[in-house]
């Protein structure tokens, strides 16, 4: 029996077709993305950036400023952008889009890990490395 691959298949239409492990990392990303769009942006349009920010990016230390709070969020929003786009785009265009994704999160988290040099940081950045083996198993 030999094992399956997960990727596209050439059928004899001419098109291609995706994975289910595939399209599930693309709607996860994209539900990142429109996750990451409402909550960071109502925080930084209601003007409760600080308070609102600060209770759901609790990985930040208590030390963290207000200044660092309110750019953790406008970079979580940038990155809920690019993930929605990336997302989006795999779907629609060119599926190895998605990886633009896990990327842009890998360089704003090990930033912030580099950074601060937080436990809970270290523990995020971990998760954000494994959505990313994820990806890369899914789309081999």
């Amino acid at each position: 029996m030999q094992p399956t691959r997960i990727t596209h298949e050439k059928y004899d239409d001419g098109y291609e077709r995706k994975s289910a492990m595939q399209l599930i990392v693309q709607y996860i990303f994209l539900l990142l993305g429109v996750v990451e769009i409402v909550t960071n942006g109502y925080y930084v349009f209601s003007g409760k950036t600080v308070s609102l920010g600060r209770k759901q990016h609790s990985e930040l230390p208590k030390t963290a400023s207000d200044r660092d709070v309110t750019r953790k969020v406008i970079r979580m929003l940038i990155v809920g952008i690019i993930s929605f786009i990336a997302a989006l785009s795999s779907l629609l265009f060119e599926p190895m889009l998605v990886f633009v994704a896990p990327v842009a999160l890998l360089v704003i988290i090990g930033y912030e890990a580099a950074r601060y040099r937080y436990w809970k940081i270290f523990c995020e950045l971990g998760l954000v490395a494994l959505l990313f083996g994820v990806t890369l198993f899914a789309f081999r």
